[in-house]
């Protein structure tokens, strides 16, 4: 590593055994008393000028440190596949949903299941909307034989939905935090 030809003079007063020092160590590696220093300056004032190379390196590093590596026990590794697999996850997305949830104190709801339960409400919307128009035909003296029947038949039939969305929601919600609990024989 040679320095590029430099035109500043630079004068140091050095004890007379630290001159001699200097000259055995610079004979030694092959080189003048001024390239010796030149190369001790070099390295002394490198680590704090970053290279392109450098700064290619510390963008890189803060890129990956947006990255996290994990470690898991083999049989924990087998327990998170188990249970992502129950929610319809990969992995790692369901390690981040964790993490998130664990670090935020939040209850999050893999997309399927939350779709479920947007769905529930839908339904249940639509039932308080036909209770509520059989009571204003009820209270309008209306007829409330066929009428009624009619709409008590559409409310039963919404109302058995949402009750079969919400159970298959709830069973796969516990299904999926049941999964790697089993006990195996070892």
């Amino acid at each position: 590593m040679s320095s590029p030809r430099a035109d500043q003079r630079f004068t140091i007063r050095l004890p007379a055994e630290h001159r001699a020092r200097l000259q055995s160590l610079a004979h030694d590696y092959g080189l003048t008393e001024s390239a010796f220093l030149r190369r001790l300056v070099d390295r002394a004032i490198e680590p704090l000028a970053p290279s392109p190379a450098a700064h290619a390196n510390c963008v890189r590093d803060a890129a990956r440190a947006e990255r996290l590596y994990v470690r898991l026990y083999p049989d924990d590794r087998q327990l998170l596949a188990e249970r992502a697999l129950a929610r319809g996850m990969a992995s790692a997305t369901y390690l981040a949903a964790l993490a998130r949830a664990h670090l935020r104190q939040l209850s999050p709801l893999p997309k399927a299941e939350l779709l479920a339960f947007n769905q529930y409400a839908a339904y249940m919307g639509d039932i308080n909307r036909h209770l509520h128009r059989i009571a204003l035909f009820v209270e309008k003296g209306g007829d409330a034989t066929e009428r009624v029947r009619q709409d008590m038949k559409l409310f039963m039939k919404v109302a058995k939905i949402a009750q079969d969305l919400f159970k298959d929601a709830l069973k796969a919600n516990m299904k999926s935090w049941e999964a790697g609990f089993e006990t195996r024989d070892e």
